[in-house]
C-alpha cells in the first residue's frame, strides 16, 4: 500500500488546477508546500454500483504509484495529485493494465 505521507486524506475537487485527461483517467493537480507528492484516487458511483469494484481500482492505482517510486518523489516543487476515474471510457473488467498505461502516459506528460 501506498506509505500515509504520500496519501491524500480529505479532497476538494474545487482547489485542484487545470485538468490533464488520459483516455481513461484525468489528473489535477496543485503545489504543496510539502517535501512529497501527495495522491487521492476519485472513482464515481457511475463506474460501478459495487464499493468492491471502485476499491479495486483504487488499489491497483495505488500499487502501480508504489512500484514506480520515481512519481512519490519530487523533483523541484512538490505536488497533490487527483486522479479521476473516467467512466465513459473504462473498460470494467481486466483494467488493470489500462489504467496503468494511461497514468504512466499522462504523469511523463506532467514531468512528475
Amino acid at each position: 500500500m501506498l506509505p500515509a505521507k504520500n496519501r491524500l486524506k480529505s479532497i476538494n475537487n474545487r482547489e485542484f488546477g487545470p485538468l490533464l485527461k488520459g483516455r481513461f483517467l484525468s489528473i489535477k493537480r496543485k503545489q504543496s508546500d510539502l517535501k512529497e507528492n501527495r495522491f487521492a484516487v476519485l472513482v464515481s458511483k457511475k463506474y460501478s454500483h459495487k464499493a468492491t469494484e471502485r476499491n479495486k481500482v483504487k488499489r491497483d492505482i495505488f500499487r502501480f504509484l508504489e512500484r514506480n517510486k520515481a512519481y512519490l518523489t519530487k523533483k523541484d516543487k512538490a505536488y497533490d495529485f487527483l486522479i479521476i476515474v473516467l467512466t465513459t471510457g473504462a473498460i470494467k473488467s481486466d483494467n488493470k493494465d489500462i489504467f496503468e498505461s494511461d497514468l504512466n502516459k499522462i504523469l511523463e506528460t506532467i514531468n512528475v
